[in-house]
């Protein structure tokens, strides 16, 4: 038998972010479309002012993520397993985290543009719904939160919070642990996840608005996966290089409200 000593992690970034695969040679842009058809009231010469549409595009610079992995002869021999396959999961799994690093990155600087951070020491409802009313007000849905681990607590615990849930509700709750949705926002946490696969620090969390209104990922080509190994330089040692080209943007401001923890 086996004991794994952490799950795997699915990524959000690819839950949040429109993916837009590119072709080969084509070039990698995200067109913003932008309320800016102005209508006039014609009185008695008849002229009006022409005007000029000039839609704005973005450029998201393009990137790699690599994994390089390599396991010793010795130890693929001994494994009981496909330590290979077993890796090669891995190496999938670390790149979603690095990916998810950087747009962590993207959301902390869009955050503060236009709504206003929120500090609180306990994730209450009343925080929950400032956070959600930054994004809504300005006329966008709010269908993901993403928050850190230790959040969890505070939901779970909080009276305000168990308030909202029937008893059927909180048992289930109590046997599962699965939060599923609030206010019809999906929560996503990187909890549960060992220290190296975790995301977001202590008392974080993100209200994020749909894909469509937040950002993009640019695909350039599928991730490649290639079987390698050092015999060429005499190592006995196998394993996977991985390769992903890929940008990444987030170009609406307005959809990202952040709360933190003091």
């Amino acid at each position: 038998e086996e004991i794994w000593e952490t799950m795997n992690r699915e990524g959000f970034t690819r839950k949040i972010f429109i993916i837009r695969p590119l072709g080969k040679g084509e070039v990698g842009r995200i067109r913003i479309r932008q309320k800016d058809v102005l209508a006039f009231q014609v009185t008695t010469d008849g002229n009006t002012i022409e005007q000029r549409i000039r839609q704005p595009y973005l450029y998201p610079g393009e990137f790699y993520l690599t994994a390089f992995i390599l396991i010793e002869n010795k130890e693929l021999e001994q494994a009981s397993t496909d330590l290979l396959d077993e890796k090669y999961q891995d190496g999938l799994e670390n790149i979603m985290v690095v990916e998810d690093r950087l747009t962590k990155r993207l959301l902390d600087r869009a955050a503060p543009v236009v709504n206003s951070l929120v500090f609180f020491n306990t994730f209450t409802p009343a925080v929950f719904a400032n956070l959600r009313t930054q994004i809504t007000a300005w006329n966008l849905p709010v269908p993901t939160a993403i928050l850190a681990y230790d959040l969890w607590n505070d939901i779970i615990a909080d009276t305000d919070f168990t308030a909202w849930y029937d008893p059927v509700t909180k048992h289930e709750l109590v046997l599962e642990g699965k939060l599923g949705s609030l206010l019809d926002v999906e929560l996503i946490t990187d909890a549960f996840r060992h220290e190296t696969f975790q995301v977001l620090e202590q008392g974080e969390v993100y209200f994020l608005a749909p894909p469509i209104a937040l950002g993009a990922v640019t695909q350039r080509k599928e991730l490649t996966a290639e079987a390698i190994n050092q015999y060429n330089v005499g190592r006995p040692a196998r394993g996977w290089f991985m390769e992903q080209i890929e940008g990444l943007v987030l170009a609406n401001s307005r959809g990202v409200a952040k709360g933190v923890r003091v």
